[in-house]
């Protein structure tokens, strides 16, 4: 195996960057979780609009028509 020729000074300096991004990611994760929470909480408060149903007899003739683009 090659041996690395990083001075004391250089390990120290890299120590210290790797430090301060794993500290980033921990604030980053912290973040992340807290718009997570936010997102369901408001989630709850205003449930998403019920899906329409797939086409069906009912609705055919609309769903043609934007398909061919005659409906405005």
């Amino acid at each position: 195996m090659k041996k690395s020729n990083i001075s004391q000074d250089d390990a120290e300096a890299i120590m210290i960057a790797l430090d301060q991004v794993s500290q980033t990611i921990d604030v980053m994760n912290s973040v992340v979780a807290r718009l997570k929470h936010r997102m369901g909480r408001s989630l709850s408060r205003h449930p998403r609009p019920e899906r329409q149903e797939p086409a069906g007899p009912d609705n055919v003739g609309a769903l043609d028509a934007l398909k061919n683009g005659s409906l405005h």
